[in-house]
């Protein structure tokens, strides 16, 4: 208890110095952490304007790199597509002449096969309207009469004055005229029927005539020698059909009925007697008869134009009458 009494002044006076530095210390502190925070906002501040700096440098820099290489990939992709456009305008070059040509050629062909239909069909308009023009004639004099009665009817009350027996002769002059008109139109109206009807039998005729004459061809290499032994033919009542040799009617035999053939014996190409035998291995040309007509006056030969199936042999120059004569035999 006495030691404890003795501490106690002790106790009090450390308790007083504590209480008393107390904030001392937190003064102090606080100044020194105030003067730490200053010194590093200090040393900080050259840093955060260093970089500040930076930044405002580097962005122009990288908005002009970026810019720069937006416009390389610009170029690089035109470069690219270059040789394509190119390639395309080339193809639509060389395709816009090539379809301009085979439209042209379409149109023409068109055109033609156009006219070729249409021209029956303009053949038979041309005759209408020239059937039809009495007709139209004849009702626009007849409009023209009707504006004249009505022309004179509105001129009555002018006409007043003037005496009923002069309108009475006008009148009777322009019926005799009107009349005289419709006359004629219906005799040209009847002389073109009758035409009509004449070239419809007409027509019918040639070619009721053209199916029942006998067609000869005539297969000679000489020109006016074929030209005459044509004409001689027609003249005689024969349909006929000419071939240069023994290819061209071949050809021609495919297209028309033949009745009778008459050939030349030596022929380029193919002659009378390859002609003949070329013709025999065809079943429809078999029973066609074939005269030998040439120059030519070998027995030989002429043996061999009979063996290959020849029915006659004519030697150059003939008589027509004999000639026609020999034709008609061998029909």
């Amino acid at each position: 208890v006495a030691s404890e009494e003795a501490a106690e002044p002790e106790k009090a006076e450390e308790a007083l110095l504590e209480e008393t530095a107390e904030p001392v210390v937190a003064e102090e502190e606080a100044a020194v952490s105030s003067e730490e925070a200053v010194a590093s906002e200090e040393a900080a501040e050259p840093e955060k304007a260093e970089e500040a700096l930076l930044e405002e440098t580097a962005e122009p820099v990288v908005a002009e790199e970026e810019a720069a290489v937006s416009s390389e990939e610009a170029v690089a992709s035109e470069e690219a597509a270059e040789p394509e456009k190119a390639e395309e305008a080339l193809l639509e070059e060389t395709a816009e002449p090539v379809v301009a040509e085979e439209e042209a050629a379409v149109s023409s062909e068109e055109a033609v096969a156009s006219e070729e239909a249409a021209e029956p069909e303009k053949a038979e308009e041309a005759l209408l309207e020239e059937t039809a023009e009495p007709v139209v004639a004849e009702e626009e004099a007849a409009v023209s009469s009707e504006e004249a009665v009505a022309s004179e009817e509105a001129a009555e009350p002018e006409a007043e004055n003037v005496p009923v027996e002069t309108l009475i002769e006008t009148m009777k002059a322009e019926i005799e005229v009107l009349r005289a008109e419709k006359y004629e139109s219906l005799k040209r109206l009847e002389i073109l029927e009758q035409e009509l009807i004449a070239l419809k039998n007409s027509r019918s005729l040639k070619q009721e005539e053209m199916a029942t004459k006998p067609s000869i061809m005539i297969v000679e290499d000489v020109a006016s020698v074929r030209g005459f032994v044509a004409t001689s033919l027609r003249s005689s009542g024969y349909n006929v059909i000419e071939a240069s040799d023994g290819i061209d009617a071949l050809a021609k035999l495919s297209e028309s009925k033949v009745d009778l053939i008459v050939s030349e014996a030596n022929m380029p190409r193919m002659d009378g007697i390859a002609f003949i035998r070329e013709l025999k291995k065809t079943y429809a040309y078999k029973l066609i008869p074939i005269v030998i007509l040439t120059t030519e006056n070998d027995e030989k030969r002429k043996e061999e134009a009979y063996s290959v199936g020849a029915k006659a042999w004519i030697l150059k120059p003939f008589k027509i009458d004999s000639f026609i004569e020999i034709i008609k035999d061998s029909i």
